[in-house]
């Protein structure tokens, strides 16, 4: 009888364990469920409100105005040529400055030599083209955009004991103080060149060799119009170069930058939306430029935090 009472309180201890155990074991589940639920929650919330691709710091940074295209120097440049066959002997160096009356080069010809003198001062170059008397400044007001496009040209380098025929081309003086640059431009760009205003001139293809010019003309053409740039300053590369890719820079603004699908509009009112603190939060910005998917704005700091996909409206 002793032994059947003993047999049954270990039973309903051993009842009473796994009753407590499969307690424990739910609350377990129900923590663990908990805990998933919150993990999914705190994951979409990164996923739809601050997902690191559509975050963005506000920098500093610059929108410019500007045209890409091909280009034509036009200089004042006077040509020598060759009064007779000979041989030549080249008394000055390519790119060396020379004054009014100085002796370029001597032709050595059949019985007599024939010195030939510069008529005006410049820099001395003997690579030519032929467009040193097609393209000159006197024409630039009757050249049209069809005639611009038919422009061709083929340099030809006069060398040392060369011996040429008469009537050759055989050296040029350069006014290294009249600069000019042809451009033709897209009737939709032309604004972007206001009449006597400056620009900054890149050369895409010579890295830092840029300059200053200033809007000389707008000739009115069909379909692009030719805008005539004064260059301002005479690098010695533009003594032998013709045509260039370049880079016309209009206008420059610098400030912060943001993208321009960060802008929103709410009531009446652009800005951006900040993603600081816990709560998504509207600010006002004023737009000073637009470029190419970026603006420069007014009313936000640097280093904050910004969604470039709001939408809906934010407090």
């Amino acid at each position: 009888m002793k032994d059947y009472k003993q047999d049954k309180d270990f039973l309903r201890r051993e009842n009473n364990k796994s009753t407590v155990n499969k307690s424990g074991l739910r609350i377990t589940k129900k923590v663990f469920r908990l805990f998933f639920i919150i993990l999914i929650l705190v994951f979409l919330v990164n996923l739809f409100i601050y997902n690191p691709e559509e975050v963005v710091m506000t920098e500093y940074g610059q929108v410019r105005e500007e045209y890409q295209t091909t280009a034509l120097f036009v200089r004042d440049e006077t040509v020598k040529y060759a009064p007779t066959s000979g041989k030549l002997n080249l008394k000055v160096e390519a790119g060396q400055r020379v004054r009014p009356g100085t002796l370029i080069v001597q032709l050595e010809g059949r019985g007599e030599d024939y010195r030939l003198y510069s008529y005006q001062s410049g820099l001395v170059s003997y690579q030519l083209d032929g467009l040193e008397s097609t393209l000159t400044l006197s024409n630039l007001e009757s050249l049209t955009y069809q005639k611009f496009q038919e422009l061709s040209y083929k340099f030809k380098q006069v060398e040392e004991e060369e011996v040429v025929n008469s009537g050759r081309p055989i050296f040029k003086v350069v006014n290294n103080f009249e600069l000019y640059l042809v451009a033709a431009i897209p009737k939709a760009k032309v604004d972007l060149f206001n009449l006597g205003a400056g620009i900054k001139l890149e050369l895409l293809n010579f890295e830092g060799h840029n300059s200053l010019a200033r809007v000389e003309r707008i000739i009115s053409s069909e379909p692009k119009s030719l805008v005539v740039f004064k260059v301002r300053s005479f690098l010695p590369l533009f003594t032998k170069l013709r045509k260039a890719e370049v880079n016309l820079i209009s206008s420059t603004y610098n400030g912060i930058v943001v993208p321009t699908s960060a802008l929103i509009k709410q009531d009446d009112r652009l800005g951006v939306v900040l993603l600081e603190g816990n709560t998504p939060e509207f600010k006002e910005v004023r737009v000073l430029k637009v470029g190419e998917n970026k603006a420069v704005v007014q009313g936000i700091e640097f280093g904050l935090k910004v969604s470039t996909n709001p939408s809906g409206k934010v407090e």
